[in-house]
């Protein structure tokens, strides 16, 4: 009986553990499982679900050019991939990594209110990331919220003003108001910080932006 209880606490814990640990995802955690995913990959280069995750951590730590770069790789290796997920994907999984799994899935499928849904379900996780403010304010963006979208980039420039995607989109928005002038300042302090992080193409951050 006391083996039994001792047991049963023991099971618990780890349980709580594994739910802590999933509950904070720091970016460490999220380099340790791109890591884990480019190893996944080396091994099976075909494997569409490995891609797929290494997709949501590039997405996660903010590194747009292998994001989209994965997510030519997935598409390649398998075009039917996400709308299958759709079907399989556990939606009452409230793990943090299965919620950046379905803000990336629903946005590369352009469902936009889903995946609006879930990246605010990440925002009261995570209210200072500015990795999911940036995706929130686009995803606002897409949708004509304009009011919305300054509102959040203006939260995250104040958690980081080096990051390129609020710049970008504050250059979109400049220019949808014909302010000429500060959408190109906006478009020159981008394009600063793209050259700075090592990325080969500014249009992988500009090409959506209209």
């Amino acid at each position: 009986m006391i083996l039994r209880k001792a047991l049963k606490i023991l099971f618990l814990s780890i349980i709580f553990f594994i739910f802590f640990i999933n509950l904070l995802l720091s970016s460490d955690d999220l380099k340790y499982l791109k890591t884990q995913f480019e190893q996944q990959i080396k091994k099976d280069p075909k494997n569409s679900e490995s891609i797929f995750n290494l997709m949501v951590v590039y997405g996660a730590l903010g590194d747009l050019e292998n994001l989209y770069k994965t997510y030519n790789l997935l598409v390649a290796t398998d075009p039917n991939f996400l709308k299958n997920l759709k079907k399989d994907i556990k939606e009452e999984n409230s793990g943090i990594f299965n919620l950046y799994k379905l803000a990336f899935l629903y946005y590369f499928l352009e469902d936009y209110d889903k995946s609006i849904f879930y990246f605010e379900r990440l925002y009261d996780l995570k209210p200072d990331d500015d990795w999911v403010i940036a995706y929130l304010a686009y995803l606002y963006y897409l949708k004509d919220n304009l009011k919305k979208t300054k509102e959040l980039i203006d939260r995250g420039l104040k958690l980081n003003k080096d990051n390129e995607f609020f710049h970008a989109l504050l250059c979109a928005l400049y220019l949808r108001e014909n302010r000429y002038f500060s959408a190109l300042k906006e478009y020159f302090t981008t394009l600063s910080i793209v050259q700075r992080k090592g990325y080969k193409n500014i249009f992988e951050i500009l090409k959506s932006l209209r």
